[in-house]
């Protein structure tokens, strides 16, 4: 696990070594678009977001920009402030389709995984991390749904296992990363996985 964290962390410094410039095309639907809002691109520094474009959505609900970035690492699509996809900005363009709002009379925002259609290395691993991140916000829901019902009932077994359940998801959590950590750390979007 030391001899991982190294590696990641050696990927991160000749990444930030050799920083520069690219233009990636972005591309991709929208099913079912929230006019009110953007779709903007953006990445973090610390705490603090930056956006660095947006782009406008077409008649036929499809979107298409090539987008200059400031240097390679991990970027975001905020769709319309309904779905968020991050991917690894350097050199591969990104094809995604989304759903977009939620058509239910009750509004929940509970976003769906959302795949890179055609990712080079780098972003078949973001589309794993995606993934993975998704199913652990699901499991994280499930784990307080249960939560709720065990102490809602009688079973004193029940309600002892439910306690755990965040720390299980987490566990999991835990193991897919290390997973993708020691298989795909020849990758410059290994990187991501520290931040997981």
């Amino acid at each position: 696990m030391k001899q991982l964290i190294h590696t990641l962390f050696f990927l991160l410094l000749v990444s930030v070594a050799y920083a520069q410039e690219s233009t990636i095309t972005i591309r991709g639907t929208v099913e079912f678009p929230d006019e009110k809002f953007p779709i903007l691109i953006y990445y973090t520094d610390g705490p603090e977001r930056i956006d660095i474009d947006s782009i406008p959505l077409k008649n036929d609900n499809s979107f298409e920009k090539s987008i200059t970035l400031p240097h390679p690492g991990i970027y975001r699509i905020d769709l319309q402030k309904w779905e968020m996809l991050s991917f690894w900005g350097e050199d591969e363009d990104i094809t995604v389709d989304f759903r977009g709002r939620d058509t239910a009379r009750v509004k929940i925002k509970n976003p769906p995984y959302q795949f890179i259609e055609n990712a080079g290395p780098s972003n078949q691993l973001m589309n794993l991390i995606n993934y993975f991140d998704y199913r652990r916000y699901q499991g994280m829901i499930q784990a307080g749904q249960e939560y709720g019902r065990a102490m809602g009932s009688d079973s004193e077994a029940w309600k002892e296992y439910a306690k755990d359940g965040y720390t299980r998801n987490g566990d999991n959590a835990l193991a897919d990363y290390i997973f993708l950590a020691e298989n795909y750390s020849d990758r410059n979007s290994a990187v991501a996985l520290l931040s997981s």
